[in-house]
């Protein structure tokens, strides 16, 4: 899915955890494996600082979150 010879992001976020033990990279060989077809993105894992106020709907995050970590 190349649009304009830009490449899609995908935003993890607790980065190190999603990484560790959520086993991401495993994810993603298998989706790419087994979905040859599937686009090919970059991901960008993002670390919490304060899981509990950033994840319990909070419009400050979800603002940082699309002006800051996506701009488009």
């Amino acid at each position: 899915m190349r649009t304009r010879g830009k490449v899609p992001f995908l935003y993890v976020h607790d980065g190190a955890e999603a990484i560790t033990i959520g086993r991401f990279s495993n994810v993603l060989d298998n989706l790419y494996f087994y979905e040859p077809h599937t686009p090919k993105v970059i991901v960008v894992f993002v670390p919490p600082v304060d899981r509990h106020a950033e994840y319990m709907m909070n419009p400050k995050f979800a603002r940082w979150n699309a002006r800051v970590l996506a701009p488009q």
